[in-house]
């Protein structure tokens, strides 16, 4: 049988590295591909099977649905992947007009659903997918994570270029897994603990085809540059990341490469300096929070004191490094005293910018377990605010405080920003936007989430 075209689209405008993955590993094997990031009917008329890259809860309603269920209806045969495949049961439940979810890394999946739904369409003998049969979810044996030592191009679009993601063209992949255990994050559960590594000749020359292509900025996006050639527990290979952020560097020019994922307990001087000498010199640290208690039940494995001794270390950089900062604020069980202590610690980092994110529960998460079987009205995402700001604007509790923190923190910059009207406006629409969007998430998680 001729093989058939296939569409894989990638929702928010942006073309996924997954999505490229899975489409240069298909035209490797010969098959025609497209990636799409318009989610509309006519991008996959010339395919009957379509895939989506998906990365969030809130991805399985408005336009993806709708686009899913016309898809449907024009015959195609619709495959999810992605990060929120750990729960497949949920997908369909979500969206039941899917066919296959393809559950985790879809390397080596995906080329043996093809090949079976385009000969024998027995679905039983693909490992690493759900489907549904007769009403019931089918979940087939489990597939050894993917070897990612050496593998295909991804297939890179003309206009990658085009695309910014937090200022890069794209983040590339240069390891999976994370041994770390925070009980927010799906990284672990979806990628596993062991750490596994890209053979650098293999990432130089992919590196190589997105420049050629025209993306303009690369980022290394692996959740933390610093496990990158390891091969026991999360002991670092200083020299193995040196030499990556040298090779890559090469390439792109230090000028247009970021390596700013990094962990406070995981950054020797020597990192520190590789990364000033072979990248735009930018670190982001997920800090989360100003109590210890919160950093305790988000299973961080770092204390306040510490964040505080690796900032004042790092602090010798300044004025050559743009060290920043990601929170999150409303998780359960975080009390007004705690979201003060990391008001306070905002206040005494300094810090060049911050991120302030309010609690999400991911499918297959602690954290989503735990929001699972928590009233709504001691959610902090849904329990209104009794503050004078909160009543004022009709606030949540973690909206009031991912405002509050928002603010604190542009006043709290080593560049303080200037906070106006206009502004203020906008910080309050963004905190409140937040708040809807994980309200909506957790409404779905509550209502079709189904454990495995």
């Amino acid at each position: 049988m001729e093989k058939p075209n296939i569409t894989i689209f990638s929702p928010d405008d942006i073309y996924s590295y997954g999505a490229m993955t899975i489409a240069g590993i298909l035209e490797n094997k010969g098959y025609k591909t497209q990636l799409s990031r318009k989610l509309i009917l006519s991008e996959a008329q010339n395919s009957n099977f379509v895939g989506f890259s998906l990365s969030s809860t809130l991805h399985l309603t408005g336009k993806i649905k709708s686009l899913i269920t016309e898809l449907k209806k024009s015959g195609k045969f619709i495959v999810i992947g992605g990060p929120i495949s750990i729960s497949p049961q949920f997908i369909f439940n979500c969206i039941p007009e899917v066919d296959v979810v393809v559950i985790g890394e879809g390397e080596d999946t995906v080329l043996d659903l093809v090949d079976t739904w385009l000969n024998s369409k027995d679905l039983e003998n693909v490992d690493g997918i759900a489907f549904k049969s007769n009403g019931k979810t089918v979940i087939t044996k489990r597939r050894e994570p993917a070897d990612i030592s050496e593998k295909p191009l991804p297939k890179i679009p003309e206009d990658i270029g085009s695309q910014s993601i937090r200022g890069a063209s794209v983040y590339i992949e240069t390891h999976r897994g994370c041994a770390a255990n925070c009980s927010f994050c799906l990284i672990p559960k979806l990628f596993g603990t062991k750490i596994r590594t890209r053979l650098l000749n293999s990432l130089v020359t992919e590196v190589r085809a997105f420049k050629k292509a025209g993306a303009k900025k690369i980022a290394i996006g692996t959740g933390n540059v610093a496990l990158y050639g390891c091969q026991q527990g999360v002991k670092i290979e200083e020299e193995k990341v040196i030499q990556m952020l040298k090779a890559i560097s090469k390439v792109t020019g230090p000028q247009n490469l970021a390596a700013p994922d990094l962990r406070i307990d995981m950054i020797p001087d020597s990192i520190v300096e590789a990364i000033l000498k072979y990248t735009y010199g930018l670190i982001i640290f997920g800090i989360e929070s100003g109590s210890n208690k919160i950093l305790k039940k988000m299973r961080k494995g770092i204390r306040v004191e510490k964040i505080k001794e690796t900032i004042n270390r790092v602090r010798k950089y300044n004025g050559k490094l743009k060290v920043d900062g990601a929170f999150i604020v409303g998780y359960p069980g975080e009390s007004e005293e705690d979201f003060n202590m990391t008001k306070e610690l905002v206040e005494e980092l300094v810090l060049s910018d911050y991120t302030v994110s309010i609690t999400e529960p991911i499918p297959g998460t602690e954290l989503c377990n735990e929001i699972l079987n928590l009233p709504l009205e001691k959610n902090p995402v849904f329990a209104k605010d009794g503050t004078r700001l909160g009543k004022k604007h009709d606030l949540s509790i973690a909206e009031r405080r991912a405002f509050e923190l928002i603010l604190s923190a542009a006043l709290s910059r080593i560049f303080p920003i200037y906070v106006d009207d206009i502004l203020t406006s906008e910080y309050l629409k963004f905190s409140q936007r937040q708040g809807e969007e994980i309200r909506t998430m957790t409404k779905l998680i509550k209502r079709f989430y189904a454990f495995r």
